[in-house]
């Protein structure tokens, strides 16, 4: 299988529960069921993510991830959570990958303000990072809250030596969810502890449609039951 069409290697269609709802593609689909799916924070953390068994969006037998950081200038002191994990990478753009969506819970005192970060490999081999321009913002001690990234070239920055957001998404090699206020790819240093389910990523409509007409596997997905 090569690079660009890793993350083909799993495909979803979430079919509605009611009738006025159509089916939704998934291109990836993280429920931390069987461990951390490949979320890490990388350098030795006292900190490190973990599977929380229970207290998900879904219900109180609904497994999520729980990130943390200590507010400390070294190593888990930062909140920020990424996935190198092969299914992962790619060319987004070859995928035609609009989105990201995730299931967020604030379980501390201070509000989160949530970018997703990419960063990318260009041929030549340098390192290209990009955030999004739009965030999430939590306040303290939230409910489960549903929040959608887009991932479109316009609607990402390019963080530092990196010009051009679109040449981020030709050879992502790294994606992550971060708290951080300003456009940087380095989460802010910060005492919080986060909950993260049902991480998607998901397909622009007209790549949508084509999975759809191919007749991928056709897997039902465990819908959350999201407060009001």
């Amino acid at each position: 299988m090569t690079p660009p069409k890793r993350l083909l290697a799993t495909v979803f269609v979430t079919f509605a529960t009611t009738a006025t709802e159509a089916p939704a593609v998934v291109l990836l689909h993280n429920t931390f069921d069987l461990g951390t799916d490949g979320w890490t924070v990388g350098a030795p953390s006292p900190v490190p993510p973990s599977r929380s068994p229970s207290g998900g969006p879904g219900g109180p037998s609904d497994p999520y991830l729980l990130t943390q950081s200590l507010n400390i200038p070294g190593p888990g002191g930062r909140l920020a959570v990424f996935n190198q994990d092969s299914a992962w990478l790619g060319d987004y753009t070859f995928l035609g990958l609009d989105a990201i969506e995730v299931d967020l819970r604030n379980f501390g005192a201070t509000a989160l303000t949530i970018r997703v970060g990419l960063e990318g490999l260009a041929p030549d081999q340098t390192v290209h990072r990009a955030v999004t321009a739009a965030t999430h913002v939590l306040a303290p001690f939230s409910q489960w809250e549903h929040a959608r990234f887009s991932l479109l070239p316009g609607d990402l920055v390019a963080v530092g030596a990196s010009q051009d957001p679109a040449s981020t998404l030709e050879n992502i090699t790294q994606i992550r969810f971060l708290h951080q206020p300003a456009p940087q790819f380095q989460g802010a240093i910060v005492g919080a502890a986060m909950g993260l389910d049902n991480i998607q990523a998901i397909p622009e409509p007209r790549v949508a449609i084509l999975i759809l007409m191919g007749g991928f596997c056709l897997i039902p997905r465990r819908r959350s039951a999201l407060p009001d």
